[in-house]
This record gives C-alpha cells, structure tokens and sequence, in this order.
C-alpha cells in the first residue's frame, strides 16, 4: 500500500481551475494586439510626437498580456489549492508546486502549436511560478481562496510592466515583439525616462499592494489557527471534566447501588426465614412469594443502573407499564397515550435506562408542543415482522411543531440543543439504543410534527 495518498480534493476549485486553464488556450483568439488597436496608437505618437501616447499604448499591453496570462496562472493556482497530498501522514506541498510548474509550461507550449505564435516564456512568467510555488509552500488553507486569487492577480499585473521597462533591456524583459517595439519607438523619441518612471511607479505601487495583502492574508491565517487550536483545547477541556464529572458519578451510583442493595438483602433473607415457617399451600406464603419475586425485580433494576451493559427479558407490556408509571406525576402525563400491538413480544435491554431514553423522548415532544402544551403524544409498539431480527419498533409520535430538515443531522450530537438546554438529552437516547443493539432514527415535519423510530430485535426467548 503506498504511503502517498490524497488526503483532500476540492472538486469545485478544480473544475473552476481546469476551465480556466481551458479558457487561457482561447485567449489569444478573444483578446490580441489587433483588437486592443496598440499599434494605431504607437503611429499616432510617432505623428503627433506625443510621449503620452507610448506610455498608453505600453499600458494596454501590459493590460492584454496580463488579461491573457492570468487565466492560466490562476487556473494552475486553483488547481493546486484544490488538492491536498500527505506522505505518511504528512502534508507534502512541494507536489502541490510541482503541479503548477507543469501546468503553465504546458499552456504556452499549447498555444504555441496552436496559434503557431510564441508566447515570450521570459522574466515574468519565471517569477511568477517562483511566485506561486513559493506561496504554495506557505500553505495558509484557513484563508478564503477568492482573497489568495485577487493577490495573484496583483501579483500577475504588477510583473507585466517589467516587460515595458526600457532600463530592463539586458535582461529576460520585454522580449516580445509588441514590448520590444513600444521599446525602441521610445527611445526614437526620447521618451525612456517617462516610460521607465510611469512603469517603476504602477509596479511598486501594485507589488507592494499584492506584498501587503500576502502579510494580511498570513496574520488572518495565523489567527485562524490560533482560534482553531483554543477551539481544540476548550474542546479536550470539556471532555476531561466530563469524563471527570462521569467518573465521579460512576462512584457515587456504586455507593448509592451498595446503600440500596445491603437493606434489600436483609430484607430477602427475613422473607426466606418467614416462608420457612409457613405452611405450604397457605395464602401467607403466597404473598411472601410474590414480595420475595418483587424484590428479586428492584435488586435486579438497581444493578441495571450502575452497569450500562447489563440487561434483562421484559415483554413490551412490561416496559409500557413501567413507562406510564414513572410519568404519572408528570405535567405531561395527560397527554400521552400507548398502543401496544405486540404486548406478549419479549426485548432485552437495560430497563432502567432503557426507560429513561423513551422518557427523554416524550419531553422533547412535550417540548415541541410550545407554546400552549396542548395536542398528542402517542407512543405505539409493534411488530416489524419484516425486518431480519423481526425487530420490535417503539414509537414516539407528536404533533407539535417539527424539526427544521437542516437540523435533522445534528440533533443526536453533543450539546446540539434548539431550546437554550444542555443538549445532552438525544445524545443519551443513541448511545443507549445502541447499548441495547438497536437502532434509532427521528422523521420531523415543520409544523406537523415529529416521529421518533426505535427498533430493538426481538429476544430469543420468544421462539422457545
């Protein structure tokens, strides 16, 4: 297996990247020397003797020349932004550069063979891909792209007027056959001072606007990671003083299990030494029996609370019983009503906490029927014959006023909360679902209301 992988691919830059590489093999048919009329304006100067009218016409093709390479460089630059590469499992930019100094070579060959013109691959174009690769290497992703774009375009015009600048004439500037003209027409009419001055002026001022907006654009970036990294230790804070918090109560539900547990034992073995005294057959030690069964149950609850894990075979009936009695004190109770289709149908789960995340359930819908607590909460169990474990499905339904779609996702996270509470309530009502080898799944309409969906697979004792 190789180490090299594509950690990351951001298809919609690299489609808005490959079409303007793509749109950069049109330019020189949309925009040329003939259409910006440079040459007319180069004659008019040599009539008029007009010095003005070269530093124009020096001026529109640096525009032309940067109107027609900044697809491809920017393209190339998306392109690159688009991907992420790790080796091992760390970041390797350098292919990301790599890609660029391919991309834009391969362009000015293309239009070469197609056009049968020769792009000048001079100067500028150098320091522009030394430019983006080096930009690449800073590598700062938490900034917009269109802000990093706009600072490649600076950067694009600004190298551009290089190639007008008459005191660049030794070296690999202005080689083309437009600048090489505007050059020597400048010179005829001793004009290179107010040409080299105009271009001096429009490059510092546009390098040195793109430089700025590099250190901007890096501050932005730097802030953001400082704010991911605090977001990230705020985070791993919470958790540790939840998983503290969780701890704690694990020994204080031990403590509160041993309390509980030591006078129902004392209680079972004075019941055992009572039936031992009773005569068979007696309605005496019918009624032992029976409390000596109850407390067997509640000893058997009180465990269910301290292990998550452990659980017990209770018919739906049961379940829909116990249900009803926890919330028979509640403001709520009024309003909830059971159906139950499969009473005789046996689940294993944790009672106890099983229970808890129905009860959970319910509020939530009693929660939805803001603002005047009226309408109907029904929970319904039946039968899904047709699922494979023939799963038994528990049914919390409302009709209150339902869950925005865009919310549906996010509603079983941590501390995702509408109503300004702890968020923890769904959350819970997962994790035991899944304890229990069930699965749990919320259909809402806004301003119909919701439907909770848990399906538990049916107990094996049943087919015995």
């Amino acid at each position: 297996m190789s180490h090299l992988q594509i950690k990351h691919m951001d298809r919609r830059n690299l489609v808005i990247g490959i079409s303007l590489v793509l749109l950069s093999l049109l330019m020189p048919n949309l925009v040329n020397v003939e259409n910006f009329q440079i040459y007319e304006i180069l004659y008019q100067s040599i009539a008029n003797q007009e010095r003005v009218y070269i530093i124009y016409a020096a001026l529109k093709l640096v525009a032309l020349n940067a109107i027609r390479c900044i697809p491809h460089y920017v393209g190339a630059f998306f392109i690159g932004e688009s991907i992420e590469m790790t080796y091992k499992g760390k970041p390797i930019n350098f292919l990301r550069a790599l890609l660029i100094c391919t991309i834009i070579p391969i362009v000015y060959f293309l239009i070469g063979q197609i056009y049968h013109i020769r792009y000048d691959f001079g100067g500028p174009a150098l320091m522009l891909i030394a430019m983006l690769v080096m930009l690449e290497k800073i590598n700062f992703n938490l900034v917009n792209l269109s802000k990093k774009t706009l600072m490649v375009i600076l950067m694009i015009i600004s190298l551009q007027l290089l190639d007008v600048m008459p005191d660049l004439d030794n070296l690999p500037f202005g080689r083309g056959e437009t600048s090489t003209d505007i050059k020597v027409i400048s010179h005829f009419m001793e004009a290179d001072t107010y040409l080299q001055f105009a271009a001096m002026l429009l490059f510092f001022l546009l390098f040195s606007g793109s430089i700025l907006m590099c250190k901007l654009i890096l501050d932005e970036n730097n802030l953001r990671q400082m704010n991911e990294i605090k977001e990230q230790n705020e985070k791993m804070h919470t958790e540790r003083r939840l998983q503290a918090m969780e701890e704690r109560t694990q020994q204080e539900l031990r403590h509160l299990v041993h309390d509980l547990k030591t006078p129902l034992t004392s209680a079972q073995a004075l019941v055992s030494v009572v039936k031992l005294s009773c005569p068979q057959n007696n309605r005496e030690l019918e009624y032992l029996t029976r409390v000596e069964d109850s407390m067997d149950h509640m000893s058997s609850m009180i465990s269910e609370v301290l292990y998550e894990n452990r659980r017990s075979v209770v018919t739906t009936e049961h379940i829909t019983r116990a249900l009803l009695a926890q919330i028979s004190n509640a403001e709520y109770a009024t309003l909830v009503h059971t159906r139950n289709s499969v009473p005789e149908i046996k689940v294993e789960v944790n009672e106890i906490r099983f229970l808890r995340a129905l009860i959970n359930l319910i509020e939530n819908s009693y929660h939805a029927l803001e603002p005047d607590r009226e309408g109907d909460i029904c929970v319904l169990v039946t039968l899904d014959a047709g699922s494979p474990n023939r799963d038994v499905c528990f049914q919390v339904k409302d009709n209150g006023k339902g869950i925005p779609a865009e919310n549906l996702n996010s509603i079983w996270e941590d501390g995702f909360s509408t109503r300004n509470s702890h968020g923890l309530g769904l959350s819970f009502v997962r994790q035991v679902v899944e304890q229990n080898q069930g699965s749990i799944e919320m259909t809402s309409e806004v301003g119909k209301g919701s439907v909770a969906t848990i399906q538990i697979p049916e107990s094996e004792e049943n087919y015995e």
